[in-house]
């Protein structure tokens, strides 16, 4: 076969500039035509996977990457974990590893080191599913369940416990948040698998359930509760039937918030004057907000811990407390933990929380 030939072979196989030799020699190409092209640049082997092909020399893109994946692991393939995460363009999704791919449990196609790792289920027909330039790709609930687990798993995008708790929160808090699925939702794609590597998402939903909607916000809730004062995350503000703004921790009773100031929801000049305005807001009503960045927060949590208390204490101390017409719509439950010798005030039994 002419190189000419075979060039022109490929462009008619190629889908998404991947062919596989199978296809090339059933196609009439035989295998010393391959060798030979692999030599001259007019095929791109691709690293642990053998018989899968790139059309053509040029870098590769993700979406060509996919398709190598999906091919790698048969037919019927569906992509799904952080590479399925970035397709649906969900919130906090960290770097990519290999490309996760779910496959029938009867097929015995495995994984390639770096490239593809391949899950086998029972169920595949009852993932969600959608196309995207003909792939078959996961999704929210299960992208999100199985980018969770890759996170914990794969070489590549394994972390200390601690940063991939901060991952897997993002992954979890960010798709509720922003309405691309529900808890729900996710517990039941999380019900219908191996209990292993699940704990770290069981603690993100509880951090949803406790209004948390991103993970500054969540670790700023585990950093609260050992004071034992009452407090909501992300709680809508009103005062006198007028909505004043949403906060990321309001302490009840004080007259007192909190605000993690992202770059992500902050930095761009119309949503910093948003932010502004807001706080401005919040001043008029007679309630102190209190602003810190997630990255200066990671670095001494205690300190910003401090500032908080000691707002809330003056405010007590000298006889304020919630502004007059205050009413407080949380998106989670009130949350205090149990008193301690570094309880730094308590309330007046009418503000207090049930026990």
């Amino acid at each position: 076969m002419k190189n000419s030939d075979f060039v022109a072979l490929c462009q008619e196989l190629q889908i998404h500039r991947v062919v596989t030799a199978e296809d090339l020699r059933r196609a009439g190409a035989d295998g010393s035509v391959i060798v030979r092209a692999r030599s001259c640049g007019t095929l791109q082997s691709i690293p642990g996977v053998d018989g899968i092909y790139v059309v053509g020399e040029e870098p590769y893109d993700d979406i060509t990457r996919m398709h190598v994946a999906s091919r790698r692991a048969g037919q019927g393939a569906v992509i799904t974990g952080i590479w399925a995460a970035r397709l649906l363009r969900l919130a906090w999704v960290p770097s990519a590893g290999a490309c996760m791919v779910r496959i029938e449990a009867a097929h015995r196609h495995r994984d390639a080191e770096g490239f593809v790792t391949v899950c086998r289920t029972n169920s595949l027909e009852r993932v969600e599913t959608w196309e995207y330039e003909g792939l078959t790709v996961a999704c929210v609930p299960q992208a999100v369940i199985d980018a969770c687990r890759q996170l914990q798993t794969d070489k590549a995008t394994r972390k200390a416990p601690a940063l991939a708790l901060r991952d897997v929160r993002g992954l979890v808090l960010g798709a509720i948040a922003k309405g691309r699925c529900t808890a729900t939702e996710l517990e039941v794609v999380l019900s219908q698998g191996s209990i292993r590597f699940t704990a770290k998402i069981r603690r993100a939903l509880v951090d949803a359930s406790r209004g948390a909607a991103s993970p500054p916000e969540a670790e700023l809730v585990d950093g609260l509760l050992p004071y034992g004062i009452p407090f909501y995350c992300n709680v809508e503000v009103w005062v006198d039937g007028v909505f004043v703004g949403v906060a990321d921790v309001y302490l009840v009773g004080t007259g007192v918030g909190g605000e993690l100031d992202s770059v992500q929801e902050h930095a761009e000049e119309a949503r910093l004057d948003a932010t502004m305005v807001r706080d401005d807001r919040f001043k008029d009503v007679d309630i102190d907000l209190r602003h810190v960045t997630p990255s200066r927060y990671r670095g001494d949590p205690e300190k910003y811990h401090r500032t908080l208390l000691r707002a809330a204490r003056a405010r007590l101390d000298a006889g304020s407390g919630d502004p007059p017409g205050l009413e407080l719509r949380p998106r989670g439950p009130l949350m205090c933990g149990p008193l301690s010798a570094d309880t730094p005030y308590t309330l007046p039994t009418p503000l207090a929380p049930a026990a």
